[in-house]
């Protein structure tokens, strides 16, 4: 992830209200930073082989000017019929732009390398702006709030491709907030009950941040942690570990410009010692035999192979995988082997110069003195000309070839791991890493290496004493420190079993709870009932790492009077509990499930007499509704509904908006009065997004 502070465009002064925004990228500062930024990667990237010649510099500058494709994936099982509906919305923008010729006509094409993968041909801000397509915006957001659909970046979708975790599998996701990957990882685990992906990051509201990305994907086999990643204590060792670290982040310079206006080479090195101790831990969470993907969206090799020859120096055990000759559909993916030299470089000695700068830049913002120049690109002097960058830049950087060049007071802060390797095991492995620019596939920058380990398992013993020295305590107790139970060992879960039937092979001993279930307790973590994978279970239950959260709910604790049980059915996680249940499911037709799907307080006058005389003798508490559906296709759940049979002659409906919106999606052809086509399901579709 983006790791340092970014410029952000400065408010036109004079009106406090006023919403207009100027541009930063023409200050003095920013114009010399995208320079220093320009001759760096000259000097890394030209000069190094990675970049062939300067047209292929030409290419690589101009893709930075471009916007950023939008792209995003299907969940798996929904993927083909998500597909259609994408197919039928843009086939019907194409009719109702066609009449102007300056409209924006979108485009969309899969991914061959990933399921479910789609890239349009636009990016995000033009959709936005363009009113012929806000029922495509309507209908991805709608997709993306259910959980049926992840906005991500192409390459990021990369590490965990290679990882090829599988069903079962033990991951650690280090660094996994904003979640996009997490999302990738549970898809490829979760058809097990014994595996788990463990969703880390160090800072909390981030880790909350995740928790909201990633429990849209309804999964039993995750745990979302807060804690430092340098310290992750060994509760398990991990068939997979994806260290997607703290970065410069000047690769996302397609999708936020403001990385550059503000480069500098200190960036890098200042991240290089965190990075490194992040993915050594990761190694050392890793069994033998598993696979470790480290990856960053920088550009920088101080930040990438720089780490990676760390980690081989560190572990003799590891070694980067070699997909050169990798015969699956990743083999299509565009990619430059990683860097074996490299530069040095500083810009310490001007620090002073570009904080002076800034204030003077930021000063003129304020008073009204704004520049008039139209927004710069990122690199546009160096797309027009390249060789023009290099004195303007030259004069802030100083080369280093070697560490012995480096004056002892700047040893500890130029320490010898960011300079190239001169062992030959490791200069022999590093052209494995990945490097994947934007000229090539129309995306951002990317790095990726994946390395193996080999060797004998660690004894406990060394694990402990290990631990010992990186273990740090918790300050002070947060509502995540609430200790998890096991439901069964703080509530009678026979009643459970007898008011929703629940058959015997129902997994009642991996429903936990926050401590505080027995009790009148008002916080709402302690009122929900979650669903955990058996792996998800032991790391849970093992106390040793704040847990944010964990699995799916399938429980949530009411008031509610009137009901033998104290709880009510989750829409979240109904789909895992309605196949063991034989009480408390009632089967209803389209005409009664439609009524059902427009939310809310439903009344029994609203529904047909056959399911009212059914409904009317059951007492008041949770209650699915299922439809009675004879196109279901066998890979998804039945469509269901959940709701609250009330003391009166209603039921009240427990499902939000955007969940109810997927369904009328899945149905619209089911309630569609002519031929049911994919153009008509669309179009339902896109309407229900936009109610």
């Amino acid at each position: 992830g983006v790791f340092v502070g970014m410029a952000r465009k400065r408010r036109r002064s004079g009106n406090a209200g006023s919403s207009d925004w100027q541009d930063a990228s023409t200050t003095v500062g920013a114009q010399k930073c995208q320079a220093k930024f320009a001759e760096y990667y000259r000097l890394q990237l030209l000069e190094s082989g990675v970049l062939r010649d300067e047209e292929d510099w030409g290419a690589f500058v101009a893709a930075f000017a471009r916007g950023l494709p939008i792209t995003f994936r299907f969940a798996p099982l929904a993927a083909d019929r998500f597909e259609a509906e994408l197919d039928a919305l843009l086939r019907a923008q194409e009719g109702s732009v066609s009449a102007s010729a300056s409209a924006l006509v979108v485009e969309g094409r899969r991914l061959p390398w990933i399921a479910g993968g789609w890239r349009l041909n636009t990016d995000k801000n033009s959709v936005r702006k363009a009113k012929t397509h806000a029922s495509l915006r309507s209908w991805l957001t709608l997709l993306e709030a259910a959980g049926s659909l992840t906005r991500q970046e192409q390459v990021s979708m990369v590490p965990p491709l290679f990882l090829n975790a599988g069903s079962g599998d033990l991951v650690l996701d280090a660094c996994a907030a904003p979640g996009s990957k997490t999302t990738q990882l549970m898809e490829a685990v979760s058809s097990s009950s014994s595996g788990v992906v463990v969703a880390n990051d160090d800072n909390l509201p981030r880790a909350h941040t995740l928790v909201h990305q990633v429990k849209r994907v309804a999964s039993p086999s995750w745990v979302a942690t807060h804690c430092d990643a340098r310290r992750l204590p060994t509760v398990f060792l991990f068939d997979k570990v994806l260290c997607d670290v703290p970065c410069s982040g000047d690769g996302t310079a397609r999708k936020t410009p403001t990385v550059i206006w503000r480069w500098s080479c200190g960036q890098a090195i200042s991240l290089h010692a965190l990075q490194t101790d992040v993915a050594l831990r990761g190694a050392q969470l890793l069994k033998p035999g598993g696979r470790l993907a480290y990856s960053t969206c920088a550009l920088n090799p101080i930040e990438n192979e720089a780490v990676v020859a760390q980690l081989l120096r560190a572990d003799a055990d590891l070694s980067v995988v070699d997909y050169a000759e990798d015969a699956s559909a990743l083999k299509t993916l565009r990619r430059r082997p990683g860097l074996v030299s490299w530069k040095v470089a500083d810009d310490a000695d001007d620090e002073e110069t570009r904080r002076k700068e800034a204030e003077t830049a930021s000063t003129e913002h304020s008073s009204g003195a704004l520049l008039t120049q139209a927004f710069t690109p990122p690199l546009a002097a160096a797309a027009t000309s390249p060789s023009s960058m290099s004195s303007s830049a030259s004069s802030t950087l100083r080369i280093y070839d070697s560490p012995a060049e480096v004056l002892p007071a700047a040893r500890r802060r130029l320490r010898p791991s960011l300079f190239p390797p001169e062992e030959d095991r490791i200069k022999a492995q590093l052209p494995r890493c990945m490097r994947f620019l934007p000229q090539d596939d129309d995306s951002g920058a990317f790095f990726v290496a994946v390395l193996e380990k080999k060797g004998k398992k660690e004894t406990k013993a060394a694990e402990e004493r290990r631990e010992t020295t990186k273990a740090r305590a918790v300050n002070h107790k947060m509502p995540e420190d609430a200790s998890f139970v096991e439901l069964a060992d703080v509530y009678d879960v026979g009643l459970l079993v007898e008011f929703f039937g629940l058959a015997p092979s129902f997994p009642i001993r991996r429903l936990l709870s926050r401590s505080g279930i027995d009790v009148e307790s008002s916080s709402e973590a302690s009122k929900k009932i979650l669903l955990v994978s058996e792996a998800a279970k032991e790391f849970i239950l093992s106390g040793r790492v704040r847990v944010v959260h964990a699995g799916v709910v399938v429980l949530q604790k009411t008031s509610h009077a009137g009901s033998p049980v104290p709880f009510r059915l989750a829409q979240d996680g109904v789909a895992f509990v309605l196949p063991y249940m034989s009480k408390r499911k009632q089967r209803c037709g389209p005409a009664d499930f439609k009524v059902l799907l427009e939310g809310g307080s439903v009344s029994f006058y609203l529904l047909s007499n056959d399911l009212v005389d059914t409904l009317k003798p059951l007492d008041g508490g949770s209650l699915v509704f299922v439809l009675d559906d004879l196109r279901a296709d066998d890979r998804q759940a039945p469509a269901a509904i959940v709701t609250w049979r009330g003391d009166g002659d209603f039921v009240v409906v427990y499902c939000g908006k955007p969940d109810l919106q997927v369904l009328k999606s899945r149905l619209a052809d089911l309630y569609q009065q002519d031929d049911g086509g994919h153009h008509h399901q669309a179009q339902a579709a896109a309407a229900a997004a936009a109610a």
